[in-house]
């Protein structure tokens, strides 16, 4: 059952605007004052009374009217990406604290995908699976969202059944902050029965995690395509799409479609059949209880005739696809993985698949709200709290493949903090830091991170153990020969902190190099820049999953400003060294004189990043001398490295 609460918003994403100087928001040039005679005036002043000293006759010279300035300013050149009318139509129609992701990947799609879901949000009739929808679209990783088999009301059909299965489920209940369609913001998380002792507790998870581990469509590297069951599949990637009609998708297949469609003689459980009869999400004597002790049993269970639905061990077809690891009814610990947390979010409890290195092995962690814990399980083993102390690197993954580092739930630990930097020791952002272990005589993937805008990455590893890395960048490679990696620790105690330190050959200036100049011109006017970043978020690349890419939150970087001529601005656009006559980054409103009200071009560049992107905002006005201001030009941006708005001061 779903219930409503005031609203708290989850993110608060809105721009303050600048100051303006009258009530309708503009800044208005003030009227010249008038000092004319009136030809009936005598030019004397009015006798106001008596006076017993003589009135000298005053004279008053005419003063000339202020000339207005002759000059304007126009956007003359913007290199940046924008939405399209649907898909900003779609933004605005979506809660607000997830505007900005969602901008980002539309930005980051074609404009015909991005049309195509943005109508998808457009079109729901049900205004509270938007946040659902939207959240999906913001964060799934555009590359996958490219392939033909992607079929963008599967969406739609995720969130749909998120609702559908939880009226029939006692243990918990969805709760929504806000009103879907009313509010402009709103979101939803869930909320869980728990036995605590003799006492029956609620407990509300986050809702970042109902999102990514309840509600997101990806599990690990599954595609989000429809699946049958019943077909057999013999393709490398061991995922054979369907068209949804042909096919089913995982979540609304395990709670009730799989009977439905039951190859006669086949034995095909579902979801709804027995969490009904559940009243709590676990308890806190741990154990097989509660709906985690449910979805255990159900993969166990039987048919007098036809046996188990789901056996350990792998046949010949190794699926990656829960519908068809259900079809099969077979797999080892990665297919039982994925049934486990395909199971587990149909059934709306958050879960992950965690993958420790140097060990061929797979299990689960479902979240416990009460302990506010990842708990470790094996439904095909009936472990559950069972502690691994896998000796290397644990990591899960999330929906959008980025790789989360979980070693120190398992073992005692150090953290690794790798720093990448370009040839002049200038942090890099965005380069991707895979990590490997010894395993036998090689060496085994051990999970990625993607550096900060400091070139920084933080992970937990095993202590005491070996570690070697290789980091990719846009800028280079180390080592630079492909498929190479070099060691990068020996171990570290538990507790401590190691530093390392990565070189790249390349370089993060996007742009030839800047020399300021002095405008020798006498000011005859002033540019008034002013502005401020307010989010930015970092693209990564998995290697894991390559080429599928993700976001993560990084702190903003400052845009740069510069003010050239039309000969410095081709050199700046042709990455050539080039001349301007001032120069700063977006901040606190600043005065800059114009030596000339023509050629004359003032450019704010995101030259900070090589791989994020900035949300921000700019204004510029032109001032004559006495500080009458004309219309400023005012600009909301997103701009990707090496963007830029070019803004010239145009006579009149």
């Amino acid at each position: 059952m779903m219930h409503r609460r005031l609203l708290i918003p989850l993110l608060c994403t809105t721009i303050g605007s600048l100051g303006c100087d009258d009530a309708t928001g503009t800044k208005s040039a003030a009227s010249p004052d008038d000092r004319s005679i009136d030809s009936e005036n005598d030019g004397t002043t009015d006798d106001i009374g008596e006076s017993d000293s003589t009135t000298e006759e005053s004279e008053e010279s005419e003063e000339p009217e202020e000339e207005e300035l002759a000059a304007a300013l126009e956007v003359v050149d913007d290199s940046a990406s924008h939405l399209t009318e649907l898909a900003a139509e779609a933004v605005a129609a979506s809660p607000a604290w997830i505007r900005d992701d969602l901008t980002l990947t539309f930005l980051r799609v074609d404009d015909d995908l991005a049309n195509e879901l943005a109508a998808i949000l457009l079109d729901i009739d049900e205004p509270w699976l938007i946040d659902e929808v939207a959240f999906s679209i913001a964060h799934m990783s555009p590359e996958p969202m490219r392939s033909a088999w992607f079929f963008p009301e599967m969406l739609v059909e995720n969130a749909r059944y998120v609702y559908e299965v939880d009226p029939s489920l006692a243990y918990v209940d969805l709760v929504e902050t806000g009103e879907a369609g009313v509010d402009d913001d709103w979101s939803t998380t869930t909320v869980y029965q728990m036995a605590d002792g003799d006492a029956i507790v609620e407990v509300e998870i986050p809702a970042e995690y109902y999102y990514w581990y309840v509600v997101h469509p990806r599990i690990e590297d599954e595609s989000t395509w429809y699946i049958d069951a019943w077909t057999e599949c013999t393709l490398r990637t061991l995922e054979c799409p369907q068209d949804p009609a042909e096919g089913f998708w995982w979540r609304s297949f395990l709670w009730e479609q799989a009977a439905e469609f039951c190859p006669e003689g086949d034995y095909c459980p579902v979801l709804s059949e027995v969490l009904p009869e559940v009243d709590v999400l676990w308890s806190s004597d741990g154990g097989g209880s509660g709906a985690i002790g449910a979805v255990a049993s159900f993969m166990k269970r039987s048919d007098e005739e036809a046996g188990r639905w789901l056996q350990f061990g792998a046949g010949s077809e190794r699926s990656i696809q829960p519908v068809r690891i259900y079809g099969l009814g077979r797999g080892n610990c990665g297919e039982w993985a994925d049934m486990t947390t395909a199971l587990s979010r149909t059934a709306l409890i958050p879960n992950v698949n965690t993958t420790p290195s140097s060990w061929d092995h797979t299990w689960n962690d479902f979240y416990d709200p009460l302990s506010e814990r990842w708990v470790a399980w094996e439904p095909v083993n009936g472990w559950f709290d069972h502690g691994y102390g896998a000796p290397f690197a644990n990591y899960f993954t999330r929906g959008d493949a980025m790789v989360a580092h979980v070693t120190d739930r398992y073992t005692d630990s150090y953290t690794l903090e790798l720093r990448v930097v370009d040839r002049h020791g200038d942090p890099v952002d965005g380069a991707s830091v895979v990590l490997y272990s010894p395993y036998d005589t090689f060496w085994w993937y051990a999970g990625e991170a993607t550096t900060n805008m400091n070139g920084m990455i933080s992970v937990p590893l095993a202590a005491d153990k070996e570690f070697a890395a290789r980091v990719d960048s846009v800028i280079g490679s180390n080592p630079t020969d492909e498929g190479t990696i070099t060691r990068i620790t020996t171990g570290a105690a538990a507790g401590t902190i190691e530093t390392v330190r990565m070189g790249l050959r390349g370089s993060v200036q996007l742009f030839g190099t800047r020399r300021v100049e002095a405008d020798d011109g006498e000011p005859l006017a002033e540019l008034h820049i002013a502005g401020s970043t307010r989010l930015a978020r970092t693209i990564g690349t998995s290697s894991r999953y390559a080429p599928d890419t993700y976001t993560q939150e990084a702190e903003p970087p400052a845009l740069s400003w510069f003010l050239t001529d039309a000969e410095g601005y081709a050199a700046f656009e042709a990455g050539e060294p080039y001349t301007v006559y001032a120069e700063g980054e977006l901040a606190e409103e600043l005065a800059v004189p114009l030596g000339a009200l023509e050629d004359r071009i003032a450019v704010v560049v995101h030259d900070r990043a090589v791989a994020t992107t900035v949300f921000g905002e700019f204004e510029m006005t032109l001032a004559d001398l006495s500080g009458t201001r004309l219309e400023p030009v005012v600009k909301d941006v997103v701009l990707a490295p090496g963007e830029h708005y070019a803004v010239e001061v145009v006579p009149q």
